[in-house]
């Protein structure tokens, strides 16, 4: 797995101040002064059009504004409340006050306001907005929302615009425009449909949907995250499944737990020499250091393989019912509601075991966050997803079988959920040629749940 980064640089025609050589706006309430990166919106609109000062009505710098704490050097803009976004050592996050997020608790305000380039997203009010990584506040960020009021339910359903699904309109209702398996009883054709999820009954049509998403699912480990860094902390992704192969091979392959007795992988990593046992609970591809098995660790022999006839996805069937350990052997959530099924996140984290750009075998579980697309180099199936290859990370050698995944609201709550198997990539990690490949899951959610008896 390539965990490179890429600098964003964002350079603009020095012709002004935030202190208001041309005057600084005044933010309605219904947006925050923050610094331009926090605001996506206008930051593609600044990067489009560097050098426009007001020759445009759209021009971005009509927002610059003058803040009550300048968090850095750069511009402050007028931002929208529901676009604003952060980022805390590497992962995602939303603004609110202190006491509304659990991962910040532990810190005084004096603290947080001592390292405030790295924690504040503005001041408002006579208070401060920091940036909270709780999954609970990443997916419903006007809950945490200390100011937001009372937030009224939408009167259709939207798909935002964070899909790569592109939105379209039905019957004046907000949908999007997906391959017709992904809309909850269509079928598997090439032609796309505009498809509106249900408002009454969540679920895809499926009968088996209702019950396996009455288990729990998705449910991160809470536990501290290293900052900018890549390596997996103990408990971070407890699906994680490292498949085990007689005799061992320098190939590896992973999957991810979606019930107690079965584990969704790639289809070329059970065909030919097919794995004996599955470990889970660890996060290292040999076991503890010590060659003895974790007293926390799970290996469990695999009693049945079920390889797709034609696409890069099977199962398998565990020879007895994982123990589920909250925090370090759990399940992740599948896309069971028919919103999740016709929605595919921009960006996606992938984890696994494989090479790194060093080309070498990590013995630790990995991660890195990819943005990906329908349509790539080697992706020309409506089944596929790729990532882009200028995303500065890949999924490489040894990373088949494992979870394109992302933080999703189900059913009210902050969850992760798998969209995607890591299928192909490059057969090199330093120098890719191609990009990364995987199958969505949603396309085979009723062979999936074909198999698994619930």
């Amino acid at each position: 797995m390539n965990f490179s980064r890429q600098a964003v640089l964002l350079a603009t025609v020095v012709l002004f101040c935030s202190s208001g050589t041309y005057g600084a706006a005044s933010c309605n309430a219904k947006e925050r002064c923050l610094p331009i990166q926090y605001c996506p919106t206008l930051q593609r609109l600044a990067l489009a059009n560097p050098n426009k000062i007001h020759d445009t009505p759209l021009s971005w710098t009509k927002k610059l504004c003058k803040p009550v704490r300048a968090i850095t050097d750069g511009d402050h803009v007028c931002c929208p409340k529901k676009v604003i976004e952060c980022n805390l050592n590497g992962e995602p996050g939303a603004c609110v006050r202190k006491e509304r997020c659990k991962a910040l608790q532990s810190k005084t305000e004096s603290r947080l306001l001592k390292f405030y380039e790295k924690y504040l997203c503005y001041s408002y009010n006579n208070q401060n907005f920091f940036c909270c990584t709780d999954p609970h506040c990443l997916v419903r960020k006007a809950k945490c929302d200390g100011d937001a009021g009372v937030v009224k339910p939408p009167k259709t359903i939207r798909i935002g615009s964070e899909s790569v699904f592109q939105q379209c309109v039905k019957g004046r209702k907000w949908g999007a425009l997906v391959p017709k398996a992904l809309c909850s009883g269509g079928d598997s054709k090439n032609d796309t449909l505009c498809c509106v999820p249900p408002t009454i009954h969540p679920f895809i049509a499926n009968p088996k949907a209702a019950n396996l998403a009455n288990m729990s699912c998705g449910v991160p480990g809470m536990i501290p995250k290293i900052a900018n860094g890549t390596a997996v902390h103990r408990g971070e992704f407890p699906w994680m499944v490292s498949l085990l192969y007689r005799p061992p091979t320098s190939s590896v392959c992973s999957g991810t737990l979606i019930h107690p007795r079965y584990v969704l992988t790639a289809r070329h990593c059970v065909r030919g020499r097919a794995p004996h046992n599955v470990r889970l609970g660890t996060l290292r591809l040999s076991g503890s250091r010590s060659g003895e098995q974790d007293p926390e660790e799970q290996v469990i022999g695999v009693s049945a393989r079920y390889p797709h006839e034609w696409a890069d996805i099977a199962l398998l069937r565990l020879s007895q019912e994982a123990t589920l350990v909250e925090g370090l052997v759990q399940p992740i959530c599948l896309p069971l509601y028919a919103k999740l099924l016709m929605h595919l996140p921009r960006n996606v984290i992938i984890a696994g075991w494989g090479l790194t750009e060093n080309e070498e075998v990590s013995e630790n579980l990995l991660k890195a966050a990819t943005e990906v697309e329908l349509y790539g180099d080697d992706c020309d199936k409506d089944y596929e997803v790729c990532t882009r290859r200028n995303s500065g990370t890949i999924h490489c050698p040894g990373d088949s079988g494992g979870p394109y995944q992302a933080l999703s609201d189900v059913n009210g709550a902050g969850r992760f959920v798998q969209y995607a198997v890591i299928s192909r990539g490059s057969s090199s990690c330093r120098e890719p040629e191609h990009s990364g490949k995987g199958v969505m899951v949603g396309y085979f959610i009723d062979w999936i749940l074909q198999h698994i008896p619930v």
